[in-house]
């Protein structure tokens, strides 16, 4: 599949091709069918005017032949407290991500329906064993300016926390909005 998406890249954004669920079954392996894929694939999207193409890949060895590279990494941070605010994420959090994917290279445009069906979707078999979304909103002088989505994986052992917290998302439109998020994430309690 590939999904179209507008990407910023330095200088403003261009329509592209976000790439998913590529896969062949190993019975049918090297035997040209990924290859033609990917060239169909990129061929369409081509044609459809999108002239990057990313992927978010499960195992990024296999599509550097394909011409993909690594944009971006993941950090994991371990996190051991529990306290935060709610706000309404879908009718702030939206603002504060464009005001930040405008300016970032990397970033695309989000779709009310992928804010909706992706970045706050809760579902219950995407928790890894931690308990609902927090949803916490930095605001500067009334305006919504930062904000975070986490969730918090709650572990006694021995009567002693051992727990950690998982951050999904976390944005700030300022330098001084990002510190204050993570400030916000960093003094979760237990």
């Amino acid at each position: 599949g590939a999904f179209p998406f507008e990407l910023t890249v330095p200088g403003g954004r261009v329509r592209a091709g976000g790439v998913t669920v590529i896969g062949i079954l190993p019975l049918f392996r090297r035997r040209g069918l990924l290859s033609g894929l990917m060239r169909a694939q990129f061929e369409a999207m081509h044609e459809r005017g999108e002239h990057v193409a990313y992927l978010w890949a499960s195992e990024d060895r296999i599509y550097g032949r394909y011409g993909y590279g690594m944009a971006s990494q993941t950090l994991w941070v371990d996190l051991s407290r529990d306290h935060a605010g709610f706000a309404e994420a879908l009718a702030t959090f939206p603002d504060v991500y464009e005001r930040v994917a405008v300016r970032t290279p990397g970033m695309f445009a989000r779709t009310p329906a992928w804010w909706v069906t992706r970045a706050l979707r809760d579902a219950p078999d995407r928790r890894d064993g931690g308990g609902e979304h927090v949803r916490i909103l930095y605001e500067e002088d009334g305006r919504p300016d930062g904000y975070a989505v986490y969730r918090i994986h709650a572990h006694w052992d021995d009567g002693l926390a051992d727990g950690h917290v998982n951050v999904i998302e976390a944005l700030g439109a300022s330098p001084g909005a990002t510190a204050a998020i993570w400030r916000s994430l960093l003094d979760v309690d237990w």
